[in-house]
C-alpha cells in the first residue's frame, strides 16, 4: 500500500537465521559471540554457520508430529535463535517514522537495531511492533537483528519468563523452574498457555512482518504492543434488515509528532469485492495537537507489577496484593481520534452461506494534503442473541457447529501455514459441514481470522482474563461455560502422552476447578444456567466438585438433561461419558441452574 506520504512494504527477503542449541538467553548469545567477541546483535559480527531464509519461518518444523508421544511436545527443538537482516530506508522516507509490525512469533522478540535493544516482547501470542525510529540511520543500511526464543513448560528444566519492566532488569533473563533450580535473582512468572499442547512451540519469526514509514502527521497501527495504539475501527449499526441498509461508522487514531496543530480529516471509500465503489464520505474535520515525537517503552509490562525482592537482592517479585498496582491502562498513548459516517447505505451483509465483504480505504487529509492512508477487508452483519432462540445473524437463526481449534494452526513437515493455506483449511472446514471456531486459549492468528471472514466461518475469540477471579466490570450472563482445566483423562486416545502425567499436584487443580466454578456462578443471572464441563473421568474432578459447590451454593440445583447420547451415566450430580459406553472422548458436563 503507498500514499503520497506513507507507505508499507514486506520485510520477508534477505533474512539470515542461526539456531543457537542453547538456552537461556545470555548464554545463547555469548555461546555464538564471532572469533573478535562480538554479539550477533552488533554490526561487526561476522557470521558463521549462518543459513539465508524468507519469512515467515519456522525452525523445528523438521520436528512436527514427530517423536511427540511424550508429555509438553519434547520431540520438538526448544532453544534461542537469531535472525539478521539489513534494511535500507529509501531517500524518500528520510526523516519519516519507520515502524516494525509483526503479526506474531513463538515465543519471543528481542529487538536489536544498529546493537541498540529498541524493544521486546515475550507473551508469544498477539501481533505487535516497534517505533524503530530513534535508532535508525536515513543515510546508511540498518541492521536488523532479533533473538527469540520457543522454551515452553513440561519436559524442560526452566523456560522463559516475564521480565519485570524495571531499567535494571535484562530483557529475557527471568526464567521459570521446572525440573531443573534456577538462581533466586532470575526466578520468574511464567506466561499462560506457554505450553505445546495448548499453544504449539512452533518456534521462530512465524508471522507476516512489515515496515511502515509514517510523515509526521498519520494514521496509527492496530498495535497495542508495544506501539499503545489502536489504529482503525469500522462498524455498522442501526441495521434495517428488511431493506437491508446499516449506518457506517469509522473511527481512526491520528498522531500529529510535527510542531504545530493541524486541521485533519478522513475520507472513507467503500469498494465491493470487485473493486466500484459502494460509497464515499468525508468525515468531520478536527484539530490534531502536537505531541512531539512519541516513542513507547522498551515494554508494555506494568511497571508496578513488580517490587524489589527483599529477601533476594537484584530480584523483582511480582505484586502479591493486587489491589496495589495501578488499574490496567488501555488509552492510546498520545493520539487525535478522527470520526466518519454515513447512514442508511445499502449493504450486502456477511452471513455464512454468503461471506460477502467490503475494502474499506480510509485516506487522511491534513490541511487539505493527503499524508496517509490504511485500509481493511471487512463484512457488516447484525448479531444478537438471546436465551430462548440462540445466535442470529441478520435476523436468521443460526446452528452452530465447529471445531476448537489450536491458534496456532501448525501443519505437519513445513511449520506455520502460509496464508493460501489457511484458506484451504478453511474450506476444508466448510466441507465438513461446520461453521464455527472457537480457538483454544489463545487468540486465532489475523490470517485464520482472515480466512474464516472469506469462506464464512464464524469464530469466537476469547477475552483474556483470569478465570478464577471475578470481573466486576462484566455484566450478568444467561449463560455461562465453565470448561474448567482438568487432568484430560478422558482424552487418552487421542492424547497418549497423558498417561505420562504426573497428577501428585492434583490438589491445587481442584481448587482452580471450584475457583473457577464459582466465578462462573458470581457472573450469572438469575434464572441463568451454568455449565461445568471438563475432559476428564475422575469423580474428584467432576461429581465431587459439584456437590461441593451445591453445599456452597443452596440457591442452585442440577438440571438433568432430557436427552443424551446412549450409554451416558446421568447422575445427580451430572452426566458422565465414558469412550467404552457412548463411543466418544471421556467427559463430563453437570448443568447448574440458579433458583
Amino acid at each position: 500500500m503507498s500514499t503520497l506520504q506513507g507507505e508499507s512494504f514486506y520485510f520477508h527477503h534477505g533474512w539470515h537465521f542461526l539456531r543457537a542449541d542453547a538456552f537461556p538467553m545470555a548464554k545463547a548469545i555469548d555461546a555464538h559471540r564471532d572469533a573478535e567477541g562480538h554479539a550477533f546483535y552488533e554490526a561487526d559480527y561476522r557470521e558463521t554457520g549462518w543459513q539465508p531464509v524468507t519469512l515467515p519461518h519456522t525452525f523445528n518444523d523438521e520436528d512436527l508430529f514427530r517423536d511427540r508421544i511424550q508429555d509438553g511436545g519434547s520431540g520438538q527443538r526448544r532453544t534461542a535463535a537469531f535472525y539478521r537482516s539489513i534494511l535500507t530506508i529509501p531517500a524518500r522516507h528520510k526523516n519519516h517514522k519507520v515502524l516494525l509490525a509483526f503479526e506474531g512469533l513463538r515465543q519471543t522478540c528481542y529487538l536489536y537495531v544498529n546493537g541498540t535493544l529498541a524493544g521486546y516482547y515475550e507473551a508469544g501470542v498477539a501481533p505487535f511492533g516497534f517505533d524503530i525510529t530513534p535508532y535508525v540511520r536515513y543515510d546508511a543500511p540498518n541492521l536488523i537483528a532479533i533473538a527469540t526464543d520457543n522454551t515452553a513448560t513440561r519436559n524442560a528444566p526452566f523456560c522463559i519468563a516475564e521480565t519485570p519492566n524495571k531499567p535494571d532488569a535484562v530483557p529475557g533473563s527471568y526464567l521459570f523452574p521446572q525440573e531443573q533450580a534456577v538462581p533466586a535473582d532470575r526466578v520468574g512468572v511464567p506466561f499462560f498457555w506457554n505450553c505445546n499442547d495448548f499453544n504449539p512451540s512452533v518456534g521462530g519469526i512465524t508471522r507476516p512482518v512489515q515496515v511502515f514509514f509514517k510523515p509526521d502527521v498519520y494514521l496509527t497501527l492496530p498495535l497495542y504492543s508495544n506501539l499503545q495504539t489502536k489504529g482503525l475501527y469500522v462498524y455498522g449499526r442501526n441495521f434495517d434488515l428488511d431493506n437491508a441498509t446499516a449506518d457506517i461508522r469509522v473511527e481512526a487514531e491520528v498522531r500529529n509528532e510535527g510542531k504545530v496543530p493541524v486541521s485533519a480529516h478522513l475520507r472513507i471509500t467503500l469498494r465491493r469485492p470487485d473493486g466500484s465503489v459502494a460509497a464515499i464520505f468525508d468525515g468531520t474535520p478536527a484539530t490534531a495537537a502536537p505531541t512531539g515525537r512519541a516513542v513507547p517503552p522498551l515494554s508494555i509490562t506494568p511497571a508496578d507489577a513488580y517490587i524489589p525482592d527483599e529477601a533476594v537482592p537484584g530480584h523483582y517479585r511480582p505484586v502479591e496484593d493486587e489491589s496495589l498496582p495501578a488499574p490496567t491502562a488501555t488509552d492510546s498513548m498520545a493520539v487525535t481520534v478522527l470520526h466518519a459516517g454515513a447512514d442508511s447505505l445499502p449493504l450486502r451483509f456477511w452471513s455464512i452461506d454468503d461471506p460477502y465483504l467490503y475494502t474499506v480505504e480510509a485516506e487522511l487529509f491534513v490541511n487539505g494534503e493527503k499524508t496517509d492512508a490504511q485500509q481493511l477487508t471487512t463484512g457488516f452483519r447484525a448479531v444478537s442473541y438471546d436465551k430462548d432462540r440462540g445466535l442470529r445473524i441478520n435476523g436468521a437463526v443460526q446452528w452452530l457447529r465447529g471445531y476448537a481449534q489450536r491458534a496456532a494452526n501448525e501443519w505437519a513437515a513445513i511449520g506455520i501455514a502460509p496464508e493460501w493455506l489457511h484458506d484451504e483449511d478453511a474450506a476444508l472446514i466448510r466441507e465438513s459441514n461446520a461453521n464455527h471456531i472457537r480457538f483454544m486459549h489463545v487468540a486465532g492468528s489475523p490470517a485464520d481470522v482472515r480466512a474464516f471472514d472469506r469462506c464464512g466461518i464464524t469464530c469466537a475469540v476469547a477475552v483474556e482474563n483470569d478465570a478464577t477471579q471475578h470481573n466486576s466490570d462484566w455484566p450478568t450472563f444467561d449463560r455461562v461455560l465453565c470448561d474448567v482445566p482438568c487432568s484430560g483423562l478422558g482424552v487418552i486416545a487421542k492424547k497418549p502422552d497423558i498417561r505420562y502425567k504426573d497428577l501428585d499436584g492434583i490438589e491445587n487443580l481442584l481448587a482452580a476447578q471450584q475457583k473457577i466454578l464459582q466465578n462462573g456462578a458470581d457472573s450469572l443471572a438469575e434464572n441463568g444456567r451454568l455449565v461445568y464441563s471438563t475432559c476428564t473421568v475422575n469423580d474428584k474432578e467432576n461429581q465431587a466438585q459439584v456437590e461441593k459447590f451445591l453445599s456452597a451454593n443452596p440457591d442452585f440445583h442440577v438440571v438433568l438433561p432430557k436427552t443424551a447420547l446412549p450409554g451416558a451415566d446421568i447422575t445427580p450430580l451430572g452426566t458422565l461419558f465414558l469412550p467404552h459406553r457412548t463411543g466418544t472422548d471421556g467427559f463430563f458436563a453437570a448443568i447448574l441452574e440458579r433458583n
